[in-house]
Parts: C-alpha cells; sequence; structure tokens
C-alpha cells in the first residue's frame, strides 16, 4: 500500500506519455513560393496558429508580412480566419480535410 502513494510508482506518468503519442499527428507544411517542404508531429489541440508558427522553424524560412496559412493541395483555401482553432476542431468544423498545410506569399507586382 505505500508504494501506491509514491509519486509516479502507480504509473501514471507513462499513462500520460502513451495519451500525449496518441493525441499527436503528423502535420505536413510545403512553402509554395520556395517549394519547401516540412513534416513534423503537433499534439491534436496545437492551434493552427501554432502551427503555422512551428512550420516557419521546420522550413528554416523568415515569416514575410503578406504570408497566408491555407490548406494544402490543388485547391488550397485561406486559414487566416480560423487560425484560433485547434487542429481537432478544424477537422470537426470540416475546415480541413488533412493535417497538409501551404505557406503562400503574396508577390506583390509593380
Amino acid at each position: 500500500m505505500v508504494a501506491e502513494r509514491i509519486p509516479g510508482a502507480s504509473g501514471a506518468a507513462g499513462d500520460t506519455d502513451a495519451g500525449k503519442h496518441e493525441r499527436e499527428v503528423m502535420v505536413h507544411v510545403i512553402h509554395v513560393n520556395e517549394v519547401e517542404k516540412a513534416s513534423f508531429k503537433e499534439p491534436i489541440d496545437a492551434t493552427l496558429q501554432q502551427v503555422w508558427d512551428k512550420s516557419y522553424e521546420e522550413l528554416k524560412i523568415a515569416r514575410q508580412p503578406k504570408d497566408i496559412f491555407q490548406t494544402g493541395g490543388e485547391h488550397p483555401k485561406s486559414l487566416m480566419s480560423y487560425l484560433g482553432l485547434t487542429l481537432a476542431q478544424a477537422r470537426e468544423q470540416k475546415i480541413i480535410t488533412d493535417f497538409h498545410f501551404g505557406i503562400a506569399s503574396e508577390t506583390g507586382g509593380a
């Protein structure tokens, strides 16, 4: 009985780690203009903003003021209005269908 009162002895910490891995997803991001790609794991409860921020670290590219975070694929749609949603919420609301994203830079003309 004494061992059960020792923190961590019940294996609860291990259970927490296992739960964390089940709640992670593989995210795929491409920087459309630079043609750079990265894949990394993110918790399913990470916001789209957090995923976008981490994408720059993974791609090793600096954010530009006119960059847009969008869905991946042939017909991307802007996610700029949904950056506060988690990956899980965005999928549940059918804003995203998978975890493939793109970053596009608006190019200005003269």
